[in-house]
């Protein structure tokens, strides 16, 4: 498959309520263009008309977006190397410029409270249920490193972060997202 070398797979790594769907929501929306899209948000909670999907589908889907001529951010926890590869080497074997993780460090308290006060997360993960899976989430947590093969690995722990990874790294624009 033949890809754009300008373009950037962006793997997002953290546990759920992390901040990682938000994220990906903004840049893709900030980064529009009057000529269309910039960035796809591939999300394995999503990918299947709606409903949760398989690994294999969100592989899939970026590939398909670097054929198209767009960055990818790829909306899952990946926390750890096993669950990042697949997506590392497809965006390598799909000519990606650039493969970016971008992770959320987000306090185990931080965390509770957002997933307690979720409602309807298109994941479906909320509530005492979801405080559990992000307790176990934590446990398992093995951040990214560049032997991994990532050009870039960035960290996001306040608003400010967030801004400067979409400004600073990922937007060709800044005044798109100030």
């Amino acid at each position: 498959m033949g890809g754009e070398r300008g373009k950037k797979v962006v793997v997002l790594v953290g546990p759920a309520a992390s901040g990682k769907s938000t994220f990906a929501l903004e840049l893709v929306e900030r980064t529009k263009t009057d000529e269309g899209d910039r960035w796809v948000r591939v999300c394995q909670d999503v990918i299947s008309n709606g409903k949760r999907g398989s690994r294999k589908q969100c592989v899939r889907a970026l590939q398909a977006g670097l054929t198209q001529g767009l960055s990818v951010v790829v909306d899952r926890c990946h926390v750890d190397p096993g669950q990042r590869a697949d997506f590392v080497k497809a965006a390598r074997d799909s000519g990606a410029g650039e493969v970016i993780a971008v992770v959320f460090q987000v306090s185990s308290d931080e965390l509770k409270q957002r997933m307690l006060g979720r409602l309807n997360h298109e994941g479906g993960l909320n509530g005492k249920r979801g405080v559990a899976v992000c307790q176990r989430m934590l446990k398992m947590m093995k951040p990214p490193t560049e032997s991994e093969g990532f050009t870039k690995i960035l960290y996001i722990s306040n608003e400010k972060d967030r801004r400067d990874v979409i400004c600073d790294h990922l937007c060709a624009d800044r005044a798109a997202v100030d």
